[in-house]
This record gives structure tokens, sequence and C-alpha cells, in this order.
């Protein structure tokens, strides 16, 4: 009998996004067991309210300094004694399935990068980031390791009545109506679309959708600020917006605009109308937003167009 299980998923916001359905699928798979999740500081905020899971813990990888260290040795001593059933590490990092050989972890499941990972897991899955999505492969990995059978593949951000509060309160503080999210910043330069591009996107959106507030989401406020300072119209909230209540905007907006990364996971978690920016070394069939209703621009990002992105913005609003 599989008493508890633990799923690691200690990166990015973007990949834990995309990991969310294993935990209810799991979760309805072994209604008694113990589900753990061992996720980053930064990811955490996207399960806290997931019923699914039983128990948190919290770990950011790469271990590269003294603290992130300790953590995975402190983790190490108290996981030894938990009996783990299951260990899945939904990453592929050796570092990770070295891990879950350590705190002893019975059936241990896994991706792996390098045939050397494999002689630590039970079940190993060849990781293909070309053809295959990876909330797909995702669901296929727990299938095959533990014999499942299942083909929900939807992601799941749980939120609670605090959550929706704050949402509210947002849209009724700024009268939002209608408006359009913008995340001018993205977790890597490579992905980062020029800000002077952005500016003259808001520019277009006061221009010619009167109607349409334009709100800004993001952690990088200097970026965000500047954008303010030259486009006084926009909403730039002052604290930074917890990413339950960002996907709660995202559901009541009529259009995202945003890079590769998490929040374009988590628009597409909320199936709103979406224009994404993804580069293109990146496979969309691996990385792209699930949701049906996102565009996508896959090209090296500075060489985005603004006309691209008007020409796409006038699709999603010019019949509202």
């Amino acid at each position: 009998m599989i008493k508890k299980i633990l799923i690691i998923r200690n990166d990015k916001i973007g990949d834990l996004v995309t990991s969310t359905g294993v935990f209810r699928e799991l979760k309805k798979a072994f209604p008694e067991s113990e589900i753990n999740a061992i996720v980053s500081k930064a990811g955490e905020q996207i399960i806290l309210k997931n019923k699914n899971i039983d128990k948190i813990l919290v770990a950011d990888y790469p271990p590269n300094n003294y603290k992130n260290f300790i953590s995975y040795v402190n983790l190490i001593k108290i996981l030894k004694k938990e009996n783990i059933d299951v260990g899945i590490d939904l990453r592929g990092s050796i570092f990770n399935i070295i891990f879950l050989y350590l705190i002893k972890a019975k059936y241990k499941v896994g991706y792996y990068n390098h045939y050397f990972s494999k002689f630590f897991l039970d079940y190993s899955y060849k990781k293909d980031r070309k053809n295959t999505h990876a909330v797909f492969q995702r669901i296929d990995l727990i299938n095959k390791s533990l014999n499942l059978n299942s083909k929900n593949y939807a992601l799941d951000i749980a939120v609670d009545k605090e959550d929706e509060k704050k949402a509210n309160e947002l849209i009724k503080d700024f009268k939002l109506k209608k408006f359009v999210c913008i995340v001018p910043d993205a977790s890597l330069e490579y992905k980062q679309w020029p800000l002077e591009r952005f500016d003259k996107i808001i520019k277009y959106l006061h221009r010619n959708y009167l109607k349409y507030k334009v709100v800004l989401i993001g952690y990088d406020k200097d970026k965000m600020n500047w954008l303010k300072k030259i486009n006084p119209e926009i909403i730039v909230p002052e604290e930074l917006l917890d990413l339950r209540v960002s996907y709660l905007l995202f559901k009541k907006s009529h259009l995202v605009i945003t890079h590769d990364g998490g929040p374009m996971h988590i628009a597409g978690a909320a199936n709103c109308n979406m224009i994404a920016f993804i580069p293109k070394h990146l496979a969309i069939p691996y990385y792209k937003p699930l949701s049906k209703n996102s565009r996508i621009i896959n090209k090296d990002t500075k060489n985005i167009s603004v006309e691209e992105v008007e020409e796409v913005i006038e699709r999603f609003l010019s019949q509202r």
C-alpha cells in the first residue's frame, strides 16, 4: 500500500504550474495517501491552497549557496524518518534523483538526462523536449510508473475566497471593467522584449482602445516604474501581487501580453486571451501554453516588431 508520496518540482514557477495536474491525479488515484511536495520559495504560492497536497517543503534549486545546501541536508534528515513509499522527481536533475536515494524512498521515479541517473531510479523516463508537451509527459510519467490511466491534463491553480477578495478589490479600486494585463519583465535576458516596444504597445492601446485600461504585472519594479513614468494612465499595483491573485486577474482580463515563463503558464491555466513571446530556439510543442486562446510569436525576441504585436491585439480586441 502506498502511504506517502513525495514529488520534487523545486525550480521555476512555470515548471511548477505545468506540473500541478500531477498532484490532482495522484490524489485521485491514491486518496488515502499523504502527498508531499518539495518546491522553490518562489513557486510555493502556486500550490499553497492546493487541497491535493498534504505537506509543502521548501528547498530552492540549485543548492549553489550555503543556505540552500543546508536546507537540503535538513530535509534529508527529516524525510529519512518519513518512510516515503514513492519519490518522484519531475525535473530530471541528478541532484534530486540522488536526493531520493539518500532519503531512502522505496520506489524512485524520475526523468533522466544522463544514463548515469537511471542507476538511482526504479522507473526512469526519457524527456522529449521537442515533440511532446511537458504537461503530457508528466502525466505519462506517473501513468507508466504507477500503472495509472489518468487522462486529465488540465492545470490546477487552487484559490480561495481570500484570493478572490483581493482580486475583486483591485478590480473595484482601479475600476477595471475592460482591461489588458502586460507582463513587461522576463525571467532571462534573452527572452526580454525591449521596454521601448512595450511603451509603443501601451500607447497603441491607449490610442486605439480607449475603453481598455492597461495593468502591469511583474516582479521588476524598475521596469514597471519606467513604463509608468512615461505612461501615467497605466496601472501598476503598489505591492507585488500574489501569483494566485495574478491568476485571477488574468482570468478576468480581456488580454494578457507576456514572455515565455511563469506568467505565461499562469495565464494559460486561466485560459485567457494571450499573446506569448517564445524565443525561436525553444520548441513550441514542448513549451507552449495549453490555453486554446493563446497566440504565440515564436522568433528571436529582439526581432519581434511592434507591428506584429499590434496586429494580434487587433484580432483579440477589435470584435469586443
